[in-house]
């Protein structure tokens, strides 16, 4: 719908179509940060194993915080590429890529967080 109101050169309506769906995903991440918190529970009931699942679970725990933000970014991405101005999330999406091992290695390593670190 974005693209569509976007071709059509409405941009109030374009703008309409990206904050809906901005809440859409907000609305969503209300069942799944619990499942993502409680993980697992669900693994070990799938079948993981007991350790495993400890660790997956401290893992998920740890991604909750940035979930959110990584959502909304998504949406601003796309819209961005929509509009043709893909440099913005691409430069973002690099710099992230390239901090990515320093910071692991500091929360990992330096703050000795282990997984949840990861």
């Amino acid at each position: 719908l974005v693209s569509q109101a976007h071709g059509a050169g409405d941009v109030e309506l374009t703008c309409h179509f990206v904050q809906r769906c901005r809440a859409i995903i907000s609305a969503n991440l209300v069942w799944i940060y619990p499942l993502l918190y409680f993980s697992s529970s669900v693994l070990v009931w799938m079948g993981q194993d007991p350790l495993i699942a400890h660790h997956a679970c401290s893992y998920n725990r740890a991604s909750l915080c940035g979930l959110i933000a990584w959502a909304q970014f998504t949406v601003l991405a796309g819209y961005l590429r929509n509009r043709q101005y893909p440099k913005f999330s691409a430069g973002v999406t690099l710099l992230c890529v390239l901090l990515h091992p320093i910071w692991a290695y500091t929360l990992v390593h330096g703050l000795g967080l282990g997984n949840a670190g990861a």
